[in-house]
């Protein structure tokens, strides 16, 4: 295979779609994800609410900057040489490690090393794609170098995680975190990178799929838990809260995909940071999402489990909502594709409440879960009666 310039890509390539090797690299964040959403299962199962919510939103940053910072680069300026695969293998050798550690991040003591080290290999081997960008792509070059001295420096002040406990470990990885947010907005101030709007929109429909994989492996769960009951019990109890967790999870999908988002992208190539950023509460919602499922997989086994349960739906309510919501803002303020935006906000604010108040008044699960359900399938009704 021939090395070939990187000179950047055109960003009006025809039947841009992601390569085979993104798609390999997807499947080390599958597995980075699942450790996230199996670490927050497990703490909310323990009763450790605010301290499994803060970890878990640490790992999962560790996992959306590693792999936003890949697929943005890829879209402006992937060559599939050697180098370039070299390079690539190396981030997935760090995406690896740092999917190993994320289970450290939950144990009571967190130890953020190996996770760490993980990060920094994806993060250096990302200095090294920019810098030969900056040193091919002579129209690039300001950007792609501020690029790697900001994603450098950011490196650097990770370091500081690792010498500091508690509190004090948590406010230097937000500031860490910041610093991270704040490189690509600097880099592309005087310059934007040649990204493509489909290859992105792609990109991170593709990573929604994989997100939403750990939801159905929550529901399929539910089924492994309780498949073995009497066949009239199971259909009674478990049947019902199986195919209403499926219905809520299609019908998110359905949202998401509802955007087409390529062609907005194409025409508003300004909203590009927030649409970037915010992907990472989208995520980690559908990610919590998978872990709530989880938790009520717990409670149809242990149905005497009074906190369990509402654990389990306040979990789930609030993952629906939160993803609501911020699908709300991308069709309202981001793309200004919707003429009933009143009644999108209201349906996602209350998806939440009408749940957690049955729970309050004593409804058994199997009736949360299905009146649940039906607050992204109005969703949706909604988006069709917008002309959204």
């Amino acid at each position: 295979m021939s090395i070939r310039r990187m000179e950047g890509r055109d960003i009006n390539e025809r039947h841009r779609t992601s390569t085979t090797l993104e798609l390999l690299f997807d499947l080390i964040i599958v597995v980075a994800v699942a450790q996230a959403a199996g670490g927050l299962h497990h703490m909310l199962a323990e009763g450790m609410y605010a301290t499994g919510a803060v970890r878990y939103m640490m790992a999962f940053w560790c996992v959306f900057i590693g792999w936003m910072n890949f697929s943005w680069f890829a879209s402006a300026y992937d060559t599939d040489d050697v180098p370039y695969r070299i390079t690539t293998a190396i981030q997935m050798l760090g995406a690896m490690i740092l999917a190993a550690g994320i289970g450290d991040i939950f144990l009571h003591t967190p130890d953020l090393t190996t996770a760490f080290i993980g990060f920094v290999i994806m993060r250096l081997a990302m200095v090294t794609q920019w810098l030969r960008a900056a040193r091919q792509h002579e129209a690039g070059l300001a950007t792609c170098l501020r690029y790697a001295v900001g994603t450098a420096l950011a490196q650097a002040l990770w370091s500081a995680t690792l010498f500091s406990g508690g509190a004090a470990q948590t406010a230097v990885f937000a500031v860490a975190a910041m610093v991270e947010l704040a490189v690509p907005y600097i880099a592309e101030r005087k310059g934007g990178t040649p990204w493509h709007p489909h290859h992105i929109a792609e990109r991170y429909g593709l990573l929604v799929i994989i997100v939403l994989g750990e939801c159905v492996v929550g529901i399929i769960s539910m089924a492994a838990k309780t498949v073995h009951e009497d066949m009239s019990q199971w259909a009674e109890s478990a049947l019902p809260v199986i195919v209403s967790s499926l219905a809520t999870v299609f019908t998110m999908w359905w949202t998401y995909f509802k955007l087409p988002t390529g062609s907005l992208l194409a025409g508003r190539r300004g909203v590009a940071f927030p649409f970037a950023y915010i992907h990472y509460l989208i995520f980690a919602s559908l990610a919590s999402l998978g872990a709530g499922l989880g938790l009520q997989a717990d409670s149809l086994a242990e149905p005497e489990n009074g906190q369990l349960v509402r654990t389990a739906v306040i979990t789930t309510a609030n993952a629906c909502g939160t993803f609501l919501v911020l699908v709300s803002i991308l069709n309202i303020a981001l793309f200004r594709q919707c003429r009933n935006e009143a009644a999108l906000l209201a349906i996602a604010i209350l998806t939440p409440a009408v749940p957690m108040a049955m729970l309050l008044g004593g409804i058994s699960l199997k009736w949360v879960v299905m009146a649940a359900a039906l607050a992204p399938a109005l969703y949706v009704r909604t988006l069709d009666a917008g002309k959204c």
